[in-house]
């Protein structure tokens, strides 16, 4: 089992869990399932929270789109990347989760950075994936979406 579960909850949760780590490392997963990121993003990405995405400078048109979702915000920005933040909306969930996955094999989204309140960072494109102090339900339906597909991660749990 890759996550704990039950009377396991019970003794690891308390305050001591801090976050799962999820880690892409077998990019084969393409031929097998494109959607868990999307699966596993629609737990997290719901209207009223807030999120923050980062963009390479670079990245001209998908720092356009992302800035489409929220606004800027410079003091969280760095030579090299830009932030956009803002409140999730119907309509911005609906285009994240929609939009194709892009063609390169090793990413799962256009965004390098997807934060959502404090619950996920969907950081290096969707290879890396931490969720903080994720309740029981949470880790019952990312076992659902993982035990499938658990032999093309590396999964963690680190404590404080």
């Amino acid at each position: 089992m890759i996550l704990p579960h039950d009377s396991d909850t019970q003794a690891l949760r308390g305050d001591s869990v801090k976050t799962i780590s999820i880690e892409l490392t077998d990019y084969n997963l393409h031929t097998v399932n494109t959607l868990w990121w999307k699966q596993l993003m629609s737990l997290f990405l719901q209207p009223g929270r807030a999120f923050e995405i980062r963009c390479w400078r670079e990245e001209k048109e998908i720092t356009a789109k992302a800035s489409s979702y929220g606004m800027r915000s410079e003091d969280d920005c760095t030579d090299f990347e830009v932030s956009i933040k803002g409140t999730l909306t119907s309509p911005v969930i609906q285009d994240i989760l929609s939009t194709n996955q892009p063609t390169e094999e090793d990413r799962m989204t256009e965004f390098f950075t997807i934060q959502v309140e404090g619950l996920l960072s969907s950081s290096h494109y969707g290879k890396e994936i931490y969720i903080f102090d994720p309740s029981e339900e949470v880790q019952r339906q990312l076992s659902a979406i993982l035990t499938p597909i658990q032999q093309f991660f590396v999964f963690g749990e680190y404590r404080e």
